[in-house]
């Protein structure tokens, strides 16, 4: 029994990779077909914004600090008791 789990497990991990795979595959074939029908003529309709990405960047940072210092007072506390 315990066999097979472990082949269900990796018959289950295969196929999530097959698919991902898969996924970029398709992405890849689709964005060759879009340049070859607008003959590589991209054109930026939105160039990206350096301010926006460094906020959500440094949004991000203050979460990940304000959760490391709530796990630091709590470990603190459970030290304390």
């Amino acid at each position: 029994m315990d066999s097979s789990l472990r082949r269900l497990r990796a018959t289950t991990i295969n196929r999530r990779r097959y698919e991902a795979l898969l996924a970029k595959k398709n992405q890849s074939e689709m964005s060759t077909d879009l340049e070859k029908r607008s003959s590589g003529a991209f054109r930026m309709l939105d160039p990206p914004d350096l301010r926006e990405s460094l906020q959500a960047e440094r949004l991000l940072l203050s979460a990940v600090e304000c959760c490391l210092r709530v796990l630091a007072e709590g470990l603190r506390w459970a030290a304390k008791n």
